[in-house]
């Protein structure tokens, strides 16, 4: 008999160690990598791939049933899907928002909600209902529960979103207990898991790998310093001439400015922010990225991509995808970014 593992989904094998599903014991809930995971942070074996997310796109577009797509409100631009009502253009789609804790305590939560309509509507996603959410350990959020139960209309519901965006821990506050295995690390479920859940079935869908984040970029053991685990504070800098920052040796930002102007990072708290004059920023990454600028890239400071921005209206945000943003105000002339090739770096009108 056929047995599925209850955190991933992923079916169950007793014989080979170094593939999907595989646990030492037949009797089991959990393979070794989820038991791992849960227990001890074991981060070894988080990236192991096995998702074919074409035919997971088309087995979910072919189902009578609600989508709630699972989006990270510390990053939200890089966990909104691209298209995503042309893939699934006759479903309605639910936006549960997550880890709105994470955010600054003094954002105010309509200022909030205004923000993440905007960048929808800006995006073009159509949507049923949002519902902004920072979840404790297994405590059940009424708003999310109601809005299920408002636009399934009779129908199953199906969990989605892009990895790490907190999809298994909202489930696991809808049962509210640990049945799904919570990981910072990507790639935690791999199969589509049926839950049953009042008259109806939970549907938890693999996380799909986002290739346009800077946690690809980086090594598994710095992305406790870079994922916040707590709300982030802003680190404010005034600056009256033209500055080079450094976050860590993952990014770095240039300003040139005419006078007085503000730049403000949102980001972990673990990370050392590095100020200095533009015209020595060359020199201070060639010498000491992944020394004085850690944690660091995989790739060197030569082989960052350099992504040009000029000044809209009086504020706005540069977003860097799975490190945070920098908002930016004041008499700026240029801002320049550098990030690894394939991350995903926008600018946006200023969410605070």
């Amino acid at each position: 008999m056929e047995k599925y593992c209850k955190g991933c989904g992923t079916l169950m094998q007793f014989e080979h160690p170094d593939q999907l599903g595989y646990s030492p014991k037949k009797e089991a809930d959990y393979c070794q990598r989820c038991f791992r995971l849960t227990h001890y942070g074991d981060q070894s074996l988080s990236r192991v791939q096995g998702i074919d997310e074409e035919k997971l796109m088309k087995q979910v577009g072919s189902m009578d049933a609600l989508i709630v797509w699972v989006a990270d409100c510390f990053d939200f631009e890089a966990s909104l899907l691209n298209q995503l009502n042309r893939h699934f253009f006759h479903q309605d789609v639910l936006i549960v928002a997550t880890k709105r804790d994470l955010l600054p305590e003094t954002l105010a939560q309509d200022k909030f909600e205004r923000f993440l309509k905007m960048r929808l509507k800006e995006e073009g996603i159509k949507y049923v209902g949002l519902v902004t959410t920072g979840l404790g350990k297994y405590e059940q959020d009424e708003e999310i529960l109601k809005a299920i139960r408002t636009y399934r209309k009779g129908r199953d519901v199906i969990m989605m979103g892009k990895a790490n965006a907190g999809k298994s821990t909202v489930i696991n506050s809808l049962f509210k207990q640990s049945i799904l295995t919570v990981s910072r690390y990507p790639g935690t479920t791999l199969e589509l898991h049926a839950l049953d859940f009042e008259d109806f079935k939970i549907y938890d869908a693999p996380g799909l790998r986002n290739e346009s984040s800077l946690l690809l970029e980086v090594d598994e053991t710095d992305l406790k310093h870079i994922v916040p685990q707590k709300p982030v504070r802003p680190s404010v800098y005034q600056i009256y001439e033209d500055q080079s920052f450094a976050i860590g040796g993952l990014c770095r930002v240039d300003v040139e400015c005419d006078s007085n102007a503000s730049v403000v990072f949102y980001c972990s708290s673990e990370l050392n922010l590095h100020r200095g004059a533009l015209q020595k920023a060359d020199a201070l990454w060639e010498r000491h990225q992944g020394k004085l600028l850690s944690p660091s890239l995989h790739c060197s400071f030569q082989n960052m991509k350099k992504n040009t921005f000029s000044m809209k209206g009086k504020k706005m945000d540069i977003a860097v995808a799975g490190l945070g943003w920098i908002c930016f105000s004041g008499n700026i002339k240029k801002i320049s970014v550098w990030g690894p090739q394939k991350t995903q770096i926008v600018s946006r009108k200023a969410m605070i």
